[in-house]
This record gives C-alpha cells, sequence and structure tokens, in this order.
C-alpha cells in the first residue's frame, strides 16, 4: 500500500512538471515580456510622433495657400525697391540707408551714409577699405574653434554645478557667432557664414535670416525711437528699462524667452507686422524659415520623448539648461552696447560705445566689446576692429581729443569715459542711476 501511494505521489509530479513545461514553452518568461512589451510600447509611441509631425505639416501646408517647401536657407532675398530710398529728417546710420539695395553692393561698403563726414574727418576711408578686404576663413576657424574648445573645457569640469555655469556662460555669446555670420564677416566664405549663421541662430532660438533684417534695421536707425528694431514699443526682446525691476527682469532673460517662442510661433503661423519686413517676398520668407525652425524643434522634441534614456540627459545638460542660464551673461553685456546713449542723434560715436574689457570676454565675444567701431564699418571683419579702434581713438586724439568720443554720454554718472571701466563697473553705474531716477521721483 505504501509503496502503491508513493509510485502514486511520483506520477503526479511527473505530470505536473511536464504540464508546467508546457505552459513555459506556450508562454515567454517574464523578462523576456517585458522587452517585448517595451518594443511595442515604443513602436505605438514612434507611430505617433510621425503621426504629430505629419499632421503638423499638413496643418502649416492649409495655412499657408502653396505647398511647404522652403526655399533653401541659405539664399538670401534682397529686396530691390521700385522707388530709391529717400532719407527723411532723420537719416540713416548704417551701410545701405540712401541707395539701392542689392546684394553684392550691400555688403561691400565698409562706411555709414549718414556719419560719412564725421568719420571721413577722423579716418581716411581708403584705411578702413583695406581693413574690411581682411575677411578670412582661417581667422573665422580659429574663432569658432576657441569658442568650441571652451564650452568642450566647461563640459569636462568634475563638479557638476560649476560645469553647467561654465557652460551657460561661453554658450551666451554663440549669439555674437550669429551675428558675426549675418555680417558675413565671421568668414571670407559667404556659404560658410550661412551655415554658420543658421546653426547658431537655432541653438540660440533666433533664426538667422529674421535676425538679418531685424539687425540691420537697428543699423540703419539706431537710436530712432520710432525707427530702430531695438527700440520698439511693445517688444519684450529689449525691454525698456526705467526702473530697478526693469532692470532685473531684463538681466533675467525671461522677457526675451517670452518674445523669441511667441515671434516664431506668430512668424511659423503666417503673421509677420514688424515695421523692417516691407515687402511680402520678406515676409514669405522669414514665415517659411520659422515653419522649418519649428519642424526641427519638434523634431528634437519627439526623438528625445520617444529615446529618452539616450537624449534627454545630452539635451539638457548641453543645450537647454546653458540656454536658459545663459541669458543673464548674455544680457549683462548687450546693456552697455547704447543704453546711456543719446537718442535720435545719426552720430554713431554719440548713440553706440565701445567698451574696454579684458582679452579672455573680449574673444569669447567675438571682439564686439569694439560696438563703435562696428556701427561705424560694419563690413571690417571681428578680428580687424582693434584695428579701427586704434585708427578710430588715435585719429580723433589729433582731430581735438578723445573727449569728442563719449560726449554722447546722457547720464552725469557716465562721463569720463564709462567705456573704460569694465562690464561691472558699468552695470553697477547703470543700476546705481535707476535708483537714484526713482528717489527723484519721490
Amino acid at each position: 500500500m505504501v509503496k502503491s501511494a508513493q509510485k502514486h505521489r511520483t506520477h503526479q509530479k511527473q505530470n505536473e512538471t511536464m504540464r508546467h513545461n508546457k505552459n513555459r514553452r506556450k508562454q515567454p518568461n517574464s523578462r523576456s515580456g517585458q522587452m517585448i512589451g517595451e518594443y511595442y510600447r515604443s513602436m505605438r509611441l514612434h507611430s505617433l510622433s510621425q503621426i504629430c509631425l505629419v499632421s503638423l505639416c499638413i496643418v502649416w501646408t492649409l495655412c499657408e495657400c502653396n505647398a511647404l517647401a522652403p526655399t533653401p536657407l541659405t539664399h538670401y532675398y534682397l529686396h530691390t525697391p521700385t522707388q530709391p530710398f529717400r532719407p527723411s529728417s532723420y537719416r540713416s546710420t548704417a551701410v545701405f540707408a540712401s541707395q539701392q539695395i542689392y546684394n553684392d553692393e550691400y555688403f561691400a561698403s565698409a562706411d555709414p551714409t549718414d556719419s560719412i563726414k564725421a568719420f571721413d574727418d577722423l579716418v581716411p576711408r581708403r584705411k578702413i577699405n583695406a581693413l574690411s578686404k581682411c575677411k578670412s576663413n582661417v581667422q573665422g576657424g580659429l574663432q569658432l574653434s576657441f569658442h568650441l574648445a571652451l564650452f568642450a573645457l566647461a563640459a569636462f569640469i568634475p563638479t557638476q554645478s560649476l560645469s553647467l555655469l561654465g557652460k551657460a556662460f561661453v554658450s551666451s555669446f554663440f549669439f555674437n557667432g550669429l551675428h558675426e555670420a549675418v555680417h558675413r564677416t565671421a568668414f571670407k566664405s559667404k556659404i560658410v557664414n550661412d551655415i554658420c549663421a543658421h546653426i547658431f541662430g537655432f541653438l540660440c532660438m533666433r533664426p538667422a535670416r529674421h535676425y538679418f533684417y531685424y539687425h540691420w534695421q537697428h543699423h540703419k536707425y539706431t537710436g530712432n525711437v520710432k525707427l530702430d528694431s531695438e527700440l520698439q514699443e511693445g517688444s519684450f526682446l529689449d525691454l525698456p528699462i526705467d526702473e530697478p525691476i526693469g532692470y532685473v527682469a531684463y538681466i533675467t532673460g525671461i522677457p526675451f524667452w517670452i518674445d523669441a517662442v511667441s515671434t516664431l510661433c506668430k512668424h511659423g503661423w503666417g503673421s509677420c507686422p514688424e515695421i523692417y519686413l516691407l515687402t511680402d517676398k520678406a515676409r514669405q520668407e522669414i514665415s517659411r524659415e520659422a515653419r522649418v525652425y519649428l519642424m526641427l524643434y519638434t523634431l528634437i522634441a519627439v526623438l528625445a520623448t520617444t529615446w529618452r534614456k539616450i537624449l534627454i540627459a545630452p539635451l539638457l545638460s548641453l543645450w537647454v539648461l546653458p540656454a536658459l542660464l545663459g541669458q543673464p551673461f548674455l544680457r549683462f553685456y548687450l546693456l552697455a552696447e547704447h543704453r546711456g546713449r543719446s537718442i535720435n542723434t545719426p552720430i554713431i560715436y554719440e548713440n553706440t560705445r565701445t567698451m574696454s574689457t579684458n582679452w579672455l570676454y573680449d574673444k569669447l565675444a567675438w571682439h564686439m566689446p569694439y560696438h563703435m567701431e562696428h556701427h561705424a564699418w560694419p563690413s571690417v571683419p571681428f578680428h580687424k576692429l582693434r584695428d579701427a579702434h586704434e585708427l578710430l581713438v588715435n585719429s580723433s586724439g589729433d582731430a581735438g581729443g578723445v573727449a569728442i568720443l563719449d560726449r554722447g554720454e546722457i547720464y552725469p554718472e557716465f562721463h569720463g569715459g564709462v567705456g573704460k571701466s569694465g562690464y561691472i563697473s558699468f552695470n553697477y553705474r547703470f543700476l546705481r542711476r535707476l535708483f537714484q531716477k526713482k528717489r527723484e521721483k519721490k
């Protein structure tokens, strides 16, 4: 009896084992099941991302009566007016004010048109023309390599917070690379300039072609409260700073991001009301460019969502966070270019300021602290602005004193060469002036 009972139990165990093995063959193990589940979920997410991209393209196509086929971003449309531009009582201070705009002429001229007599009295035009012919792919490549090498060096700092701060500081001056490439003075090659302009513009969320129109309007009408693109009412990009709270808001860079995102979406929708977009051709070009940028931003966001473990961390640490934290550094620098100088005057050495700073800061900013020289002769390449500055200072001394270059300062605190004191001193004096104005109002 005992032996038969043991045989029966053994037989039952064997049957249970066989049934269990059959079930295991029919069903995958838990680990493989999880992998298959994740695969199918990723496939569904990938399909959803494709549907979103296709839907976005269809919406843009319907908003625009023609097909979404953006023109090559490196092709510059320059409007040829039906009538020559005739300066008003406030005349232009930039390269191309009183002439029709053609592609070659636009970038070839080295002299401003309204301050031309004032600057010709100081610096002979032939010397400036010689500097303007010094555009160099080698110098541009060295400057770009220097900038990227500093960013890489900051990325390898062991302390994470210091590394992020270093990357933010270095990447904030990507804007200066965009600025030089838009002027086509970063490199001798126009194609390389155009490519770099769009790369920097994409990283800074400032589309290159839109910045082209925006910036040349600023050069044409520097300091004109009605026409200067940096002085337009209602713009968050360059806030008027009349109180200390306005200074804080400006330095944070938050208004810039609000304006950058809203302007990009508005242009992508087809609305381009800016005063410097005068023709349908220009407005269509800016709308198409904005749609391409938006499509690329959307694609990156979708890819980052699809491959979160691979892409999210690099995107945040190398691009998004440095861009957000870098704006205060950039605003701190940009504030000194024109704030506190005379407005509604066409004379460049009255409405623009050159700043003295250390070698590293000047190099990282693509030598744009020589901002008066840049506005006076926009086609002088960045690596020759120091030479232009020496010519201007020496010539102004011979013509009656270097003080004429500082006579545009409108605040007593800025007299005595505020540009020579550096950026920290300038921001301190500017903020102190705002507090003083607030006390005077009370």
